[in-house]
This record gives C-alpha cells, structure tokens and sequence, in this order.
C-alpha cells in the first residue's frame, strides 16, 4: 500500500474544548517522530488481527543510506532510461483463432483449443511482465530523479546555512568588538572626567588653603589695629570699640561670621528683594 495521510493533532481551544487541528509542527516532535508512526502502524494493523513484516531498525541491522550516485550505479540507471525510452509495448501480430477456424471451416477445434491458445497464453505472460517491469522502471526513475533533486535541495540548504552561520559568527564577532570598544572608550572618558575633577579639587583645595592663610593673617593684623586704636585714642577697653562699631555700623565684627557663605545669601536675597 501507498499511504497519503493529513497531520491531525488532538488539542484544545482556548475555551479548553477538544478539537481535532491540521498542525505538521506538532505532529513531528523528535528526529524519531517517523520511526515512531511506523511503530504504532505496526501495532494497530497486528492488533486487529492482519499479518505486517515490520523492518528492523538501523542500529539491528547496521545499514546505512545509500547516496544518489551510489543508487544509481546499483540499478544502472542511465542505461536504464535509454532503455525505457525505446521499448514498445505492442504485441506483436497472431493470428485470430476466429481466422483460424474460418481457414479450418469449424472442422477442428483442436488446433484452436491446443496449439494456438497456448502459444497465445505465452506471448501474453511475458507481455504482462515487461509491461510490470517497465512500470516498476518507471517508478525507479522518478524515485531517482526526486532523490536527485532533494539531494541537490539539501545541498543547497546547507550550503546556505553555512553561509548564514558565518555571516553570524560574523556579527557576533563585530558586536563583541563594538562592545569592548565602547566599553574601552566609556572606561577612559570617566577616567578622563575624574582626573579633571581631581584636579579641580586639588585647586580648590589650594585655593581654599591660601584663603585660611589670609584670613588668618588678616584677624591678627586686625586685633593689632584695635590695640593700637585703643592706645593711640586712650578708649577704655577693645570691646568697647567693637560694640560701638557694629551700634553705628549695623555690621558684625566676628570675622567667621563675616565669610559665612549663608551670610551672604541672605543679603544677596534681601537686596533682590
């Protein structure tokens, strides 16, 4: 027998109700899938009582698939097709028992019955067997022109399957690298950044220091100034002088409180006010 069947599956909707779907993807699962439907082929034809030979399995019997240029030489299929393109299936000419007994005037049925049928009988057999045999041929030759052809498909399909898996490796490999770049050029840009703020630091840093330096040197010279205020004017004390500057002045003398950064703030927003 010839089997053509449809790939049915046993599923179910979305609703959770049994179906019965057309899916080649779900019905070939595994490399084994075939062998498996043969198995259960084989199980449901002896289960109802029909005798079916089931072949071994490669691994049993060690055979391996022959390839196209190999089937071909085994069946001598070139000469093969020559050969089905010249042969005539017409029988040849014998005479009609019907002429026959016209030419024996029905006088003898044994000549009919005896020496033509059977020579007719053997002229049909092998008729009917070249015909089978050229029929089977046939079906060599276009098994074999198919195998050519899927063969060639097959080859083909690699082929570009090589050809995109190194296309990929490809661009796999330029990411890798776009990557490291990048990652290269991210490592030495924050580098680049904190060397410059360092530097920054390290000149405010200075800065800051000369300040302190300053100011320092400025409140000595300043307590200097109102000693000799108070000597030079006779006052009566340092504080005095102090207190009555910032009564007139309206400022604070501490010189801490005079560079506090809120300080200034707070005048900045009082005069946009």
């Amino acid at each position: 027998m010839h089997l053509v069947y449809v790939p049915v599956i046993h599923t179910q909707d979305k609703n959770g109700n049994s179906i019965d779907k057309v899916c080649s993807r779900d019905f070939w699962k595994g490399r084994d899938s075939y062998r498996k439907l043969q198995n259960a082929y084989y199980e449901y034809i002896t289960s109802k009582g029909f005798e079916l030979e089931r072949g071994l399995p490669a691994e049993e019997t060690g055979r391996k698939h022959e390839t196209i240029q190999n089937y071909k030489q085994l069946t001598n299929f070139e000469n093969t097709k020559e050969v089905l393109k010249n042969i005539t299936l017409e029988l040849p000419e014998v005479p009609d028992i019907k002429d026959i007994k016209k030419i024996v005037f029905n006088r003898d049925e044994k000549i009919a019955n005896e020496i033509i049928k059977p020579k007719d009988e053997l002229i049909q057999k092998p008729y009917t067997e070249n015909r089978s045999l050229h029929e089977e041929l046939s079906k060599q030759e276009k098994l074999v022109d198919m195998a050519t052809e899927h063969e060639n498909n097959h080859s083909k399909i690699i082929e570009d399957n090589n050809t995109l898996k190194q296309r990929c490796s490809k661009l796999e490999e330029d990411l890798e690298n776009k990557e490291k770049d990048f990652g290269n050029r991210i490592v030495d840009k924050i580098k680049d950044i904190d060397s410059q703020y360092r530097q920054k630091i390290n000149d405010l840093e200075k800065g800051n220091k000369k300040l302190y330096k300053m100011i320092d040197k400025f409140k000595v010279t300043l307590k200097k100034f109102i000693r000799w205020l108070c000597h030079k004017f006779d006052f009566s004390s340092e504080d005095q002088i102090i207190h009555d500057f910032e009564r007139e002045t309206h400022n604070k003398f501490n010189i801490e409180k005079q560079f506090d950064i809120n300080q200034f703030e707070k005048k900045e927003k009082y005069y946009e006010r």
